[in-house]
Parts: C-alpha cells; structure tokens; sequence
C-alpha cells in the first residue's frame, strides 16, 4: 500500500497532494530522520510536508519576483525580447540557484 493511500485509508477523507517540495521533504525525513517521522506520524508528516511545500513555494515566488524587479539581472520583458535565449539561460539559471536554496534551507534540515 502506498504512503498516500495509506493517509486516505486512516482519514477515510481525501488529502492534498504532496508537490516537488512536499515530496522531497517526505524522502528527506523517511531516509534522515526516522525517529521524526515515527513521532508525526502517517498524518503528521503529511500536514508537515504541506506546510513545508507551502513555505518552499512562497520562498521560490518570492525570490523571482524580486529577482525580476531588479534591472541588473537582465529579467525584463525588453531583455527577453532583445536576446530570448539569453534571457531563458539567465532564468533557468536563477531558478536552479532558488530551488538549491531552497533545498538546504527548508527540505535538508
């Protein structure tokens, strides 16, 4: 039986979802930290992993937008249509800096 179906069966109700974050924070506690997950338990580490997924996301809209706002990162939509491939390389490039942040503040800890 799977994690999730084993959520529903015990809550006989259907619960959000787990995304990228929640997920990785699921597998960070399941591997890392047992005597954690065996204290949440199977309800616990959910609503957990929810607030962690919720936090990691505000975090990560957060950071692009207040990268976006700044005109040193060549971000802006005149910048996108000047150099467009340029432009994604410095997007994707920030993203991936976010997401490792994000990772070693929130998820690894």
């Amino acid at each position: 039986m799977d994690y999730q179906e084993v959520v529903v069966a015990m809550n006989n109700q259907e619960l959000e979802p787990l995304t990228r974050w929640g997920i990785a924070r699921k597998n960070y506690l399941l591997e890392h930290k047992k005597s954690l997950v065996r204290q949440l338990g199977v309800i616990g580490l959910h609503k957990h992993c929810l607030e962690i997924q919720e936090q990691a996301q505000r975090r990560k809209d957060y950071m692009m937008s207040a990268i976006r706002k700044d005109p040193r990162n060549k971000v802006t939509e005149s910048d996108k249509a000047q150099d467009p491939m340029a432009w994604v390389g410095r997007m994707n490039n920030y993203q991936n800096s976010i997401c490792e942040i994000i990772y070693v503040e929130l998820i690894y800890t």
